[in-house]
């Protein structure tokens, strides 16, 4: 064979392969590798440092991805905006613990207030509900119903009435029950007492009502509300949503601050709850042919269900 029909040695050279591609990442191993070596702990730096800091980014987003991908899906969207990845890291524990001081820009806000900030009120005393932290305000129907996203303990809350989520002897075990025996006292426990000793016990689903002491609210919706475990549990937990508002109908109140009623300790996924007392609401409103509700305020106090909500409130934006 002659030699100039011989491949070259530059041709049988291998085709030269990036850092990344010999470990199977996206992410630039050869620029992250460059970026730690600057400055004085370049030193400390291994060659393997690059590679594994390049698979930790290229995983943290695609997690972040698919959680945004998830909100957007949900909201009805066909792109993924920088709101979505805000509300995927707020509504993940992990990524919230390791994000929440990082800026996302466009993302908006999803307000966050430490309790000492609240401004302490004097018993009796009221705050306007303007002053709330609100977060979501969106019409229901065509009728003028306002359903506002709040994080704020709910015995500060100004409005008609408070839902208090409780069985069938008016038990103030739960986290909202023992929030109103701390703020409302004994006279408050002892008027729960008595509305229990004259309306008996609350069967699966049905409501009552009593007054409160020392609340900016003036009475206590009582709801006894299924767990998650129950027959037809989502059926019954609209149930007991329907029955709160046509109490309040009854008594006309204009106001009430609602929890997340069996995301508790009855077991409810946040999720599947907001959805579920959202979509009981609206139905409700649709189905009567008038309300003295204008107001209902959604009382959260954890990052995932003000996500939850918001997000589901968002389906109702469109």
């Amino acid at each position: 064979m002659s030699s100039r029909n011989a491949p070259s040695a530059s041709n049988r050279r291998k085709k030269s392969v990036s850092k990344s591609q010999r470990a199977n990442v996206l992410f630039p191993v050869g620029r992250l590798h460059r970026y730690l070596k600057e400055g004085t702990h370049k030193f400390r730096i291994g060659v393997g440092a690059a590679v594994y800091a390049a698979s930790v980014i290229e995983y943290l987003t695609a997690e972040v991805l698919e959680l945004a991908g998830n909100t957007a899906r949900d909201s009805k969207k066909f792109r993924i905006t920088p709101r979505h990845i805000l509300f995927a890291v707020a509504t993940d524990k992990e990524l919230n613990d390791l994000l929440h001081n990082v800026t996302i820009a466009s993302g908006g806000v999803i307000p966050r207030i430490h309790p000492q900030l609240i401004p302490k009120k004097k018993p009796g005393s009221t705050l306007p509900p303007s002053t709330l932290n609100t977060t979501k305000v969106l019409p229901v129907s065509k009728v003028t119903k306002k359903l506002t996203v709040v994080q704020q303990d709910i015995t500060t809350v100004t409005a008609d009435a408070i839902v208090h989520p409780t069985n069938g002897s008016f038990a103030m075990l739960g986290e909202i029950g023992q929030a109103l025996e701390k703020a409302g006292g004994k006279k408050l426990v002892q008027e729960i007492a008595d509305t229990q000793k004259k309306s008996g016990s609350l069967a699966p689903c049905d409501v009552s009502v009593s007054a409160s002491y020392n609340l900016p609210s003036r009475w206590i919706i009582h709801v006894n509300g299924p767990s998650h475990g129950d027959v037809n549990a989502y059926d019954k937990l609209e149930t007991s949503v329907k029955n709160c508002l046509i109490l309040a109908d009854l008594k006309n109140f204009k106001s009430i601050a609602l929890p997340s009623i069996g995301s508790g300790k009855a077991g409810f996924p946040k999720q599947q709850a907001a959805q579920t007392i959202i979509k009981a609401i609206c139905n409700y409103f649709v189905n009567v042919m008038s309300s003295s509700l204008k107001q209902i305020y959604f009382v959260l106090y954890d990052m995932e269900s003000i996500g939850a909500y918001t997000s589901e409130l968002a389906k109702l934006d469109g």
